[in-house]
């Protein structure tokens, strides 16, 4: 199964992440439709193909947009890129998606979001 598996059509909100500080009045995001993966990086936005194989995941390069925002807000940005290059593995109920890196270990938790 690639990209339109289980994933396909829901939209997620980050909770929290291992090595991202969300700041206050942050929001980032993530929204899986068909291949292709995207949301908020909490400055600018990203999109880029993802590869879901069971509980298997990875996501290829992300385009994002370039503006510029306040320091904390861009080093948070940059974390929460990073944790998701790192992704290969998830898993999900109706309120939860937790991505998990090679080792098992807790990269990312999101909150299901009716935003797309």
């Amino acid at each position: 199964m690639t990209g339109t598996g289980l994933l396909d059509g829901t939209s997620w909100s980050l909770a929290e992440g291992e090595g991202v500080t969300i700041p206050e009045q942050v929001t980032m995001t993530i929204a899986f439709a068909g291949a292709t993966a995207s949301g908020s990086s909490g400055c600018n936005r990203f999109t880029g193909m993802y590869e879901e194989r069971g509980r298997s995941m990875g996501f290829g390069p992300m385009a994002t947009t370039r503006m510029a925002c306040a320091d904390e807000v861009m080093t948070a940005e940059r974390a929460y890129l990073a944790a998701l290059e790192s992704v290969s593995s998830w898993s999900a109920t109706d309120a939860e998606l937790v991505l998990f890196d090679a080792a098992g270990d807790e990269l990312l938790r999101y909150v299901a979001s009716s935003a797309q």
